[in-house]
């Protein structure tokens, strides 16, 4: 999905700004006045609201890491009134080699306790379907705690709070080595019905080593009192929003009576287009 895209980006810009505007600086301020300014960016990218209610965690060594505690993001407009998505903890641990080759990797992201609700109104619109916010470089920069440095609508850095012209550079190169997902809850709503089920996912592992790296997701979970082990080897991550060739997969999942493999590709991967697949039990 392409909102989880966004977000990682945005939390990843974040602490570049930090170290190449702000670093220093961010050593004389206390770490809770990011709030406001990570709010900014996260609805500039999602067009939701975004409350930190725990304490911010900011160190620059050994590696550039921020700690958000008791996070929500706010459902879409007409939807249920719980937040669509909660944390427990999120953390970003980022490389510092990478950001000398002004580069953005992401050693590893853990997400804790998340607890996630996707739902579809009447006319058939998820919630996973995010309109990105008119929150401009301006805004972000202009928040309580902010270095000087600003964020343009491109994903860039600048010396101030005014976007560079459309067209000029892109967002910067992005990896994440690791994501783990700790005590997860996915609770699935649908609104014609008025009926719903969760699963819960206690364990899952995404690896991703940026460029031509090959993706893998290893994980649990469970669907009322059925436990499953899912693995999904496939193409780079990067290649799930190209169509220049066919991305692979292999998906396995086994369990108590269930065992089941999938094996192809897809042409369009992040529309779920074009799968070519065979599937055994």
């Amino acid at each position: 999905m392409r909102w989880v895209r966004r977000i990682g980006l945005v939390v990843a810009v974040l602490l570049v700004l930090l170290v190449a505007g702000g670093g220093g600086a961010a050593l004389l301020f206390r770490p809770d006045s990011l709030k406001p300014r990570i709010a900014a960016i996260v609805r500039g990218a999602t067009g939701r609201d975004l409350a930190i209610d725990g304490p911010i965690g900011l160190r620059l060594l050994p590696s550039p890491t921020l700690v958000l505690r008791q996070v929500s993001l706010a459902n879409r407009p007409g939807g249920s009134q719980r937040p669509m998505l909660t944390l427990g903890r999120l953390r970003v641990e980022l490389e510092w080699s990478a950001l000398l080759r002004g580069a953005v990797v992401v050693r590893r992201l853990d997400l804790d306790q998340p607890d996630i609700l996707l739902e579809a109104d009447t006319d058939g619109i998820g919630n996973w379907q995010m309109t990105p916010g008119a929150a401009s470089a301006a805004v972000v920069a202009g928040a309580p705690g902010a270095p000087t440095a600003g964020l343009t609508a491109a994903g860039q850095t600048n010396a101030g709070p005014s976007p560079a012209p459309a067209g000029v550079g892109g967002p910067p190169d992005l990896a994440v080595r690791l994501v783990a997902l700790h005590g997860g809850l996915v609770f699935m709503h649908n609104a014609v019905s008025g009926r719903g089920f969760g699963i819960a996912i206690p364990e899952l592992e995404l690896r991703a080593g940026g460029g031509d790296a090959p993706m893998s997701l290893v994980g649990a979970l469970a669907l009322g009192a059925r436990q499953l082990r899912f693995e999904l080897r496939s193409g780079p991550l990067a290649a799930l929003w190209s169509v220049a060739a066919p991305w692979p997969f292999q998906f396995d999942v086994t369990g108590e009576g269930v065992s089941l493999s999938v094996r192809g590709s897809a042409a369009r991967p992040a529309s779920g287009n074009g799968i070519d697949a065979d599937l055994a039990l």
